[in-house]
Formats: structure tokens, C-alpha cells, sequence
């Protein structure tokens, strides 16, 4: 029995010898066109691999340094139609137009000529020095040399033909109740204003600041009904006010709250406003998009010093902010 166990042990230790020797046979004889992965490469191989990604690397590089990049101008341009509100009247009246331009080159130096064309019924106060302008009778050029980076200017446009509001808003009004207060009796007043649109508006904000160092006089915030105000943040600013986005067309823009008047003033009208205004924005849009506006006419921008092809790719961009100031609002101390 014992003879028979070792002979087996052999036998076993063949097999395995065998097995070893057909597995180094097959690893010289297998085919060198296997699959990326399970390639044995050589050290050349290897080395030229390396070298093929820094080269891609070394090129990717150099072109982005040998290509100047893409030479931009950004020009915005805005126009600002102001309007009063008239507290006896509740009416609103066109006061003057802002015409706002900035201009913003990427990657290069600028000089260009800007022309815009505007109504001549309307007297020009264009934008001080260093810009260099040439009013006409119906446009106004402007040249920039070396604009390096963004500038920003304005021309005052007053005293010409009134616009007409209605193009943009419907109704804006500043109403009390009651009217006035006594002396000496503190009493609650409800504020509301109004303002209802007639196109849709991208963005708007309306706010009344009081002033709240009127001599001998106190005035606290009470409550809201719509709007912004908290008795904490009244008492540090004065400020009411709300805002928002994409506001439909005919839309109401609504203030109201109640704020406590005391006052031990003289007999007459008490001025409780510091300022107030409204403000109702489009964006891609100007003057000359809207009836009773037509005669003002987009700015035109041509780039000087550049050769054929040479000029910047200019990026334009516009905007219109209506804005209703409403500089005092009366009630009477009786």
C-alpha cells in the first residue's frame, strides 16, 4: 500500500510539471494582435505612447497662445423717460428723456464713432468731456479713442414735445385716508398707491421714503396690506416698497398700509414724503419702439482703425426704464 501511495504522488508531481510546461509554451506562441487591453507593450512601445500624448498636449497649448482670442465689444444703450406725478391732478407729466450708453471691449482697445439720432424738438445736453460730441440737428456723434475699459455716459434730452404716458402706463395715483390729522391727536392714516400698466413689464419696483425728521412731528409704521415695511425696518429708513418680474400687460402695481401720524405742527399742509418713485423696465426694447416715440431712432456704431474684417464682433444689448418720480405727497394738519 505503501509503494502505491507513492506512486501516485508522482504521478500527480507530472501532471503538474506538464501543466507549467504547455502554459510557457502557449505565452511564447500566443499572437502579439490581441485586444489594446490585454497587450503585453514593450518599453519602446511605452515610451512612444508617452510621447504621442505630450506631443497632442504640447500642440493643444501652443495654438491656444498662437490664436489671439476673439476680439468683443459690448454696447448697451438705455432710454430713460422720467414723469412727475402731480398730487392735485393725479396725473402723471413727461419731464425728459436719459439717453444711457456703455460700452465694454474684450480682448482689444477700442476707438469707434457712436451716432444717435433723436427728436430735435427736444433742447440737447450732451455728455461732458473727455467723450468727444458733435450735436446736429437731429443726431449726436460721439467719438471714443482707446477705450480700454468699460465707460459709461449720458445725454439729457428736456423741454421738447411731451410724451405721452399712456404708451406705458394707464393710471398712477397717491391717495390718503383721511385727507388730514389733527394736532396734537395722533391718528391713523391709509396711504395707497397705485399704478396700473399697459404692456408687460420684465422688472418693476415702487417705493415711498418718509422722512421720518420732521420737527415735531412722529410718524410710525402700523400695519401693511401690500408691500414691504415691518415697524423695525420703517423706524431705521423710512422705506415702503415692492418689486417684482415679469409683470403682465394691465397689471396693478399696488402699495397700501397704515402708518400713525402725531404731529404738534402750525395749522397747514405737512409734507410727509422724502422721495417716491417708480420704476417699470423692458429689456430689448427703446423709444422708438413705441407709438408717439417713433422719431427716436437706435444708435449706430461704426469702428474705426480696424482693417477689412478686423473690426470687433459687436455684442448690443437695449433696454427701456420708464420712471415716475413723485417728489411730495401733502396731507393737511388742521
Amino acid at each position: 500500500m505503501a509503494s502505491r501511495r507513492h506512486l501516485r504522488k508522482e504521478e500527480e508531481e507530472e501532471l503538474k510539471r506538464q501543466k507549467k510546461e504547455l502554459k510557457k509554451s502557449y505565452e511564447k506562441t500566443r499572437p502579439t494582435s490581441k485586444k489594446l487591453g490585454a497587450k503585453q507593450f514593450s518599453d519602446t512601445q511605452k515610451y512612444m505612447l508617452v510621447g504621442s500624448i505630450a506631443l497632442v498636449i504640447i500642440i493643444i497649448v501652443a495654438v491656444q497662445f498662437l490664436i489671439p482670442p476673439a476680439k468683443i465689444c459690448y454696447f448697451s444703450e438705455g432710454d430713460y423717460v422720467y414723469a412727475t406725478l402731480d398730487q392735485d391732478s393725479q396725473k402723471i407729466n413727461f419731464n425728459r428723456i436719459i439717453a444711457y450708453y456703455s460700452i465694454l471691449p474684450e480682448h482689444t482697445t477700442v476707438d469707434c464713432d457712436i451716432v444717435d439720432y433723436y427728436n430735435a424738438t427736444y433742447s440737447l445736453k450732451p455728455p461732458a468731456q473727455p467723450i468727444s460730441s458733435y450735436p446736429s440737428s437731429s443726431s449726436i456723434k460721439y467719438q471714443l479713442a482707446e477705450v480700454v475699459s468699460q465707460l459709461t455716459w449720458a445725454c439729457l434730452m428736456e423741454n421738447g414735445t411731451k410724451l405721452q404716458m399712456s404708451p406705458w402706463i394707464n393710471k398712477t395715483t397717491m391717495t390718503t385716508n383721511p385727507l388730514g390729522v389733527n394736532r396734537y391727536t395722533p391718528t391713523n392714516v391709509f396711504f395707497q398707491l397705485e399704478i396700473k400698466t399697459q404692456v408687460q413689464v420684465d422688472r418693476y419696483n415702487a417705493s415711498l421714503k418718509f422722512n421720518l425728521n420732521i420737527p415735531n412731528t412722529k410718524i410710525t409704521f402700523w400695519s401693511i396690506t401690500n408691500g414691504t415695511a415691518n415697524a423695525t425696518s420703517f423706524a431705521q429708513n423710512g422705506i415702503i416698497f415692492t418689486q417684482g418680474v415679469n409683470l403682465s400687460a394691465k397689471s396693478i402695481i399696488l402699495l397700501d398700509f397704515i402708518l400713525q401720524i402725531n404731529t404738534s405742527r402750525p395749522l397747514g399742509e405737512l409734507n410727509l414724503l422724502q422721495s417716491g418713485s417708480v420704476y417699470l423696465v423692458k429689456n430689448d426694447k427703446l423709444l422708438e419702439n413705441f407709438a408717439g416715440a417713433s422719431a427716436f431712432k437706435e444708435s449706430e456704431i461704426d469702428f474705426t482703425g480696424f482693417g477689412l474684417g478686423q473690426e470687433p464682433t459687436l455684442v448690443k444689448t437695449k433696454f427701456l426704464n420708464i420712471v415716475v418720480n413723485i417728489p411730495y405727497y401733502n396731507i393737511t394738519v388742521t
